[in-house]
């Protein structure tokens, strides 16, 4: 290796006492979340250690040295397979990554990882695989291609002008134009059944108003989407004009030959266009989309409208990983399921910062849930801002199965967040008292499909059909991401009043042993007349024991469901002994 790798570490040439290591290496023998900092002391590491917290268990250190290539191609180089993710490659196989900062100038180049963690899967006999949480910038083992300024400025639109030009007839039919603006939104990648695309909007620094949405769905530009940063100025150039479909509405989307470049003033210059000319007919203005059905089934409960905000904070806890539910800054809920997050649970374990963009404060929702909840739609992006120094936690097996039938709610049931988080707590209590004594947990949670419903839904499926009939899917992500006044699941919901739970015995146990101990009153049993002449034995003798009845409707919520059919409706008797009163 070059001696200048080592420079600025520890000294001219690498550490002696590390050793390299390959991606096959990894893969094959280690078992155990781990992370490497070259350039780190042993005081460094320590240092590191504590700002995990005391309650924390930090990832533990190797001496290991990671060379790689990065890149965006998850097969093989002729096949082009482009979705998005970052992997690292070597010559005995390929991790997939994910990177803080990504420059677009590192793609294809071979790199040493001066600091990096490895978390192999949860489940090592799986077909899963681990992934690796490149810290800092890799240093290159050979130097990088700088790309000269241009010899003529870029002629660019400005999002006023680019967006008048939309609305204009036949200006540019086959014209390509390059737009500059500051990135004032970014979407989620969505993952379609046609294609893979995420949306930006650019807008003027000058005006909050003005802004132009791009849409990026060649392969080879996906990546982009790690490399955007809200508020940083870009240009993007040879942009073309194009119809969705379905929609008279007209935007800017990428051609292949496309480039994203960060907007320096000094190589850029305004091109003026002409904005004369016959207008589009302007959009019909949007139907009003059907509302939850929880909105239509309580007429008593007031319709609430979200709050549309950014955030930054810090994972805190995992309530529900398979469902997409998190804790943030020990207070707030996240629910993550409203998006297409596979590549992003990976890396959500407590001590994960994370950039909010565009995400919904839903406050007072009911369902079981009495903090308030933050949850991104399709038009909010989730941005890393920095990786956790916890080791993952060892998940129960209710919680690593049930990830497809979580989606299928949401999805396929088109639930409600309300309602989707009382659906998710009650299967995790329904788990509880099925598996894995009656079935494994993976059976209960498996997906529903035609020939294979899901058990977990057939339970619930009385209360999920009278709360949100089955109905076609109506979530569209061109609209969801475009439209004005923007629409989506999260927008308006309704505080849902939990329909029922399915308590352990364990839990109504100690509930009914709570509300009988509430209600005692020994002078109801023993007059106090009577007591007064009775000696200390007696009186024990006959309060030694008493019992309580209490109703299914003594219990919140009033219908405690989850037992057979036989046995609904009798009631619960709870026997208590009383305690000696003299």
């Amino acid at each position: 290796l070059p001696p200048r790798l080592g420079s600025g570490f520890v000294g001219p040439l690498l550490p002696s006492l590390y050793s390299f290591v390959s991606v096959q290496d990894l893969k094959t023998h280690q078992r155990l979340p781990c992370c490497s900092h070259l350039s780190w002391s042993s005081n460094a590491y320590q240092a590191w250690v504590q700002e995990a917290g005391p309650n924390g268990n930090p990832l533990p250190r190797e001496q290991l040295l990671l060379l790689g290539t990065l890149t965006d191609l998850s097969g093989d180089l002729e096949q082009e397979c482009r979705n998005g993710s970052l992997y690292v490659r070597d010559n005995t196989g390929i991790l997939s990554c994910e990177v803080i900062d990504l420059d677009l100038s590192w793609l294809g180049h071979l790199f040493l990882f001066p600091s990096w963690s490895y978390l192999p899967p949860a489940r090592w006999n799986s077909s899963e695989e681990g992934h690796l949480e490149l810290w800092d910038a890799p240093v290159p083992v050979f130097p990088l291609t700088i790309s000269p300024a241009p010899l003529m400025p870029i002629p660019v639109l400005y999002p006023e002008s680019a967006s008048r030009l939309l609305s204009l007839r036949n200006k540019l039919r086959g014209v390509q134009r390059n737009l500059a603006g500051n990135l004032v939104q970014l979407s989620s990648l969505v993952n379609s059944k046609e294609k893979a695309y995420f949306i930006l909007s650019l807008g003027s620094s000058h005006s909050a108003v003005t802004r132009v949405s791009i849409i990026v769905q060649a392969p080879a530009q996906l990546v982009w989407h790690k490399a955007l940063r809200p508020g940083t100025a870009y240009v993007l150039t040879e942009l073309r004009v194009s119809k969705i479909r379905g929609r008279r509405h007209r935007v800017w989307m990428t051609s292949p030959s496309s480039r994203l470049l960060l907007l320096k003033p000094e190589c850029v210059q305004e091109l003026e266009p002409e904005l004369e000319g016959p207008l589009l007919e302007a959009d019909p203005k949007p139907l009003t989309m059907p509302s939850n059905s929880q909105d239509k089934k309580d007429p008593k409960g007031l319709v609430r409208d979200s709050r549309l905000l950014s955030y930054s904070g810090a994972v805190t806890g995992v309530l529900n990983e398979p469902a997409g539910l998190y804790e943030l800054d020990g207070q707030l809920g996240l629910c993550l399921a409203y998006q297409q997050f596979r590549g992003l649970r990976r890396v959500m374990r407590p001590g994960v910062c994370l950039e909010l963009q565009d995400v919904h404060l839903l406050q007072s929702v009911g369902g079981g849930t009495r903090r308030p909840v933050l949850a991104p739609c399709l038009r909010g992006a989730v941005l890393l801002q920095r990786f956790s120094r916890q080791k993952p936690g060892t998940h129960s097996s209710r919680q690593a199965y049930g990830a497809s039938l979580y989606e299928q709610l949401v999805w396929e049931r088109q639930l409600g967040l309300p309602l989707y988080l009382w659906a998710t707590k009650a299967l995790e209590e329904l788990a509880c008292k099925l598996c894995p004594h009656v079935l494994r947990h993976h059976q209960f949670l498996q997906h529903s499909s035609p020939g294979s419903p899901s058990l977990g839904l057939q339970l619930l499926a009385p209360t999920l059909d009278l709360l949100a009939p089955p109905r076609s899917p109506i979530r569209n992500p061109h609209n969801e991401i475009l439209e004005e006044p923007h629409h989506c699941p999260l927008q308006k919901y309704t505080r849902l009043q939990t329909p029922s739970s399915f308590p352990t015995l364990a839990t109504l146990k100690e509930e009914g042993q709570r509300k009988a101990w509430a209600s005692f009153d020994p002078e109801a049993l023993l007059p106090l007349p009577e007591a007064s002449h009775l000696p200390s034995c007696q009186l024990n003798r006959r309060l030694a024991w008493s019992w309580l009845c209490l109703l299914p409707s003594a219990f919140c919520p009033p219908q405690v469901r989850g037992m057979p059919a036989g046995l609904r409706g009798l009631p619960f008797f709870v026997i208590l002994t009383a305690t000696t009163l003299v």
